[in-house]
């Protein structure tokens, strides 16, 4: 009995519009037409039915890494038309500009992903990697600000701002196979171990007068950094204490469940639902 060994490492790179959930839906044709998972059948952390058809030789050494940034305004078609056009902003562009932010302000997302360690024996694998989710809100006031200046007793809202970020390290084992002549189906089951994480949601305004500046706010922060903590003292000044060192500092289970269907000699159609029923559970005492 011969054992097959593989680890696997892939560079895939995505940029889209898409506003990405804990449980999360991908699926396009091969080439990157869509996101970042659609590339090809070598996208093995994203996809765990390709597992099984990326299976080329024995033995083989990639690199696997991925990330997506998705917002909900600026496009190439945006930053070609005015930042990048060479030409001079008047009041109606920047008016035009900032139409397409919306009120409630540009909304990104971040995701990255990278494959440190997949061992495969027959329908059976294993693999550990490392992923991080980045999330933020610009209010639109910063926005017209920048462009249009400071204009006196005019607040500027800063009404949900908003800034997160988590990193995870997933154990992941995965059950793949083929199904008739070219459809490959595949069930993983991963521990995640959660690294870290902040939130962070702030309120209020700033308003600038002939003489002054004046404003009020509020700052809620939620954040799991291990030792490394925020503390505020009676004068409500806010200092740090102890050092940031990865570890683990949350616990959790979930289930992603992919399907890839070969079509001829050049096309492959891919799905994949990732994260089901996902959730870290964060340990108190270092939240």
């Amino acid at each position: 009995m011969r054992i097959k060994l593989f680890i696997t490492f892939v560079f895939i790179s995505g940029i889209s519009t898409q506003n990405p959930v804990f449980a999360q839906n991908e699926g396009g044709l091969k080439g990157g037409s869509l996101f970042s998972s659609a590339i090809g059948g070598h996208s093995l952390s994203l996809n765990p039915a390709n597992f099984w058809t990326s299976r080329k030789s024995g033995f083989s050494i990639l690199l696997p890494v991925s990330f997506q940034l998705n917002n909900n305004s600026v496009s190439p078609d945006w930053l070609n038309s005015f930042l990048l056009s060479g030409k001079k902003l008047d009041d109606q562009s920047v008016d035009n500009m900032l139409g397409q932010i919306p009120g409630s302000g540009l909304s990104l997302n971040g995701y990255g992903q990278l494959m440190v360690f997949g061992l495969s024996y027959k329908r059976l694998a294993m693999y550990v990697g490392g992923t991080a989710d980045i999330y933020g809100t610009i209010p639109k006031s910063l926005f017209q600000t920048v462009f249009q200046g400071i204009e006196f007793d005019r607040t500027i809202d800063l009404t949900n701002t908003k800034i997160g970020m988590q990193a995870v390290l997933p154990v992941s084992f995965v059950l793949s196979g083929k199904f008739g002549n070219s459809l490959y189906m595949g069930l993983g089951v991963k521990g995640l171990f959660g690294l870290a994480y902040i939130a962070m949601d702030g309120s209020g305004g700033i308003t600038s007068h002939a003489d002054k500046l004046s404003g009020e706010g509020s700052v809620e922060i939620h954040y799991n950094l291990g030792d490394y903590s925020i503390e505020r003292d009676s004068l409500l000044a806010y200092s740090t204490v102890g050092k940031f060192t990865p570890k683990i500092n949350g616990m959790g289970v979930a289930i992603d469940l992919g399907m890839t269907k070969v079509i001829g000699n050049n096309w492959t159609v891919g799905l994949s639902v990732q994260n089901i029923m996902g959730q870290i559970d964060w340990d108190e005492t270092t939240s």
